[in-house]
């Protein structure tokens, strides 16, 4: 089976596709904005009596919610910052892609 020829693009058709990896990129770093916006839906503010102990109190019942909203800040920040360097090495988007 004969191998199909390697399309050469023209510096139009690179410029075009290069617009194409501009809006994929912007449509993952929107991706990832909702999901960071939608981790912090989860986070209710407590209503609380006007005193130290109540708040302390409530404080500590929230650790566990607060050490998973910034552990999965942190991994979604991870996430996108190996996005955008995986991006910086390629040159233009296809269908391929």
């Amino acid at each position: 089976m004969p191998k199909e020829p390697t399309k050469k693009l023209t510096q139009s058709q690179i410029e075009l596709e290069a617009r194409d990896k501009r809006r994929l990129e912007t449509f993952i770093d929107a991706v990832f904005a909702i999901a960071i916006t939608l981790l912090g839906l989860g986070l209710v503010v407590p209503i609380v009596q006007h005193s130290n102990e109540a708040l302390s109190a409530s404080f500590v019942g929230m650790v566990p919610k607060l050490i998973g909203y910034f552990l999965a800040f942190a991994l979604l920040g991870l996430l996108l910052n190996g996005h955008w360097r995986q991006f910086q090495n390629i040159v233009y988007a296809d269908w391929v892609l």
